[in-house]
């Protein structure tokens, strides 16, 4: 709907640049039609019989240039008729885009929040899908573009733009979205201390935070945020510190995606989360987290096994509410062991890697299904696999069964897996979830 509005007002304005060279053009004519008729009014005297006593030899200029300018003359009649026409079939064009133009404010409105990307995801900063380009085709456009707060609500640093101009941008969107509620995301490449001190006086509206931060920033972020529901936060380096920064003035928050740093260096109200990614956490994080998110719903984990130097049992870890499981290995070294420590009872959906099944997928599965008294709807098996789909179809028959990677220990399974129905990309899975 933005291209198409855009594509509108882009011909709108060139129609109405050729019908103003139109109107220019109609105005020289006349004029010089103005000057016509008067030089013929001026033959038309000295060619009179007034000037009987003019010697013939003399009227033959004048009676010249009296037929020339009258052939100017049809001449420019006859363009003027033309450039009309031209004028009209142009007004008629413009007239067929102006439906857009005789909307009210209030639909013109809605229509500019509808082109943007559904929030809280960021629009770029510039550019055609930018709600500022709305800003840029016409005086009326501008002013309720200007006038709507919820066009300037979301804000995304990215390194694909100047900083300088990006931090101009902020700021200006910033103060265009008056009290609303924000999103906001800043990303690497960027002065995060700058992007803090822009950000940071807005802390009550934040309702949508993702950042990428060093852990010496971490202390700016900290503070009551009312509106928070989602937070996203990833650290970029690793300091011998136990000081943890508390996030725990937050009573909507729900969703949380943190790296093993950002878990270890942040309290957030963990008892009342609904949704938890944690990405290359070890043992000793995931378990005390885990212990209190009891009423997660969706939890996604990239658990490392390399950071496990504690060789006691773990604790068995319940989660009543828990709906849909992700389960991966970043490392790519088999974590064995977790599985066990779990009771789902409500899960439906299980995304894992056959690593965590170790040694025999079959019986440990089942294990993990009987303990957990769950009613697996859909699993999707992830990676390179030691056991067909056919086997895990077999065993379970009531589950349906999706894989990212194909068995390869012989030529028969690898026909079997072969089905393109049953092979889904890790972007398919999580957009289902």
């Amino acid at each position: 709907m933005f291209n198409a509005l855009t594509d509108d007002s882009a011909h709108v304005a060139d129609i109405h640049a050729e019908i103003l060279d139109v109107e220019r053009s109609i105005s020289s004519l006349r004029l010089e039609k103005e000057l016509v008729l008067e030089r013929l009014r001026l033959h038309k005297y000295l060619a009179s019989k007034r000037l009987t006593r003019l010697k013939y030899w003399l009227k033959i200029p004048v009676l010249t240039a009296f037929a020339a300018e009258r052939s100017r003359d049809a001449e420019i009649d006859a363009k003027t008729l033309e450039l009309r026409g031209s004028l009209s079939a142009l007004r008629e064009r413009r007239n067929s885009y102006s439906r857009v133009w005789s909307l009210p404010n209030e639909i013109i409105t809605e229509i500019f929040i509808h082109s943007l990307p559904n929030y809280p995801l960021c629009p770029p900063l510039s550019g055609s899908y930018s709600p500022t380009r709305l800003t840029q085709i016409c005086r009326e456009w501008r002013k309720i573009a200007v006038g709507t707060p919820a066009l300037w609500r979301a804000v995304s640093f990215t390194y694909s733009i100047p900083f300088a101009y990006q931090l101009c941008l902020c700021r200006i969107w910033l103060a265009r979205s008056c009290s609303v509620p924000l999103s906001l995301a800043c990303g690497i490449g960027v002065d995060i201390r700058q992007v803090l001190e822009v950000f940071t006086p807005h802390r009550e509206r934040w309702e949508y935070l993702s950042l990428h931060l060093s852990l010496s920033h971490l202390p700016a972020i900290q503070g009551p945020t009312p509106l928070l529901r989602q937070f996203n936060l990833m650290l970029q380096d690793r300091h011998l510190t136990r000081t943890k920064v508390a996030l725990t003035e937050a009573p909507l928050l729900r969703t949380v995606l943190l790296d093993s740093t950002a878990a270890e260096h942040i309290l957030l109200p963990w008892a009342q989360l609904t949704s938890l990614t944690l990405y290359t956490v070890n043992r000793a994080e995931y378990v005390a987290i885990l212990q209190k998110a009891s009423r997660l719903v969706h939890c996604e984990l990239g658990l490392v096994k390399g950071l496990q130097h504690n060789l006691q049992p773990l604790p068995v870890i319940t989660l009543r509410f828990l709906e849909s499981l992700v389960l991966g290995n970043p490392d790519g070294k088999p974590v064995t062991g977790f599985l066990e420590t779990l009771i789902v009872p409500a899960l439906r959906r299980l995304r894992i890697s056959e690593s965590f099944l170790a040694p025999n997928p079959i019986i440990l599965f089942a294990a993990f299904i009987v303990k957990s008294n769950c009613k697996l709807q859909e699993v999707c098996v992830r990676g390179e696999r030691l056991v067909s789909q056919a086997s895990y179809r077999k065993a379970y028959p009531s589950i349906k069964f999706s894989f990212t990677d194909r068995y390869r220990t012989d030529e028969e399974d690898t026909n079997l897996d072969t089905d393109e129905e049953s092979i889904v990309s890790d972007e398919t899975w999580a957009t289902a979830v």
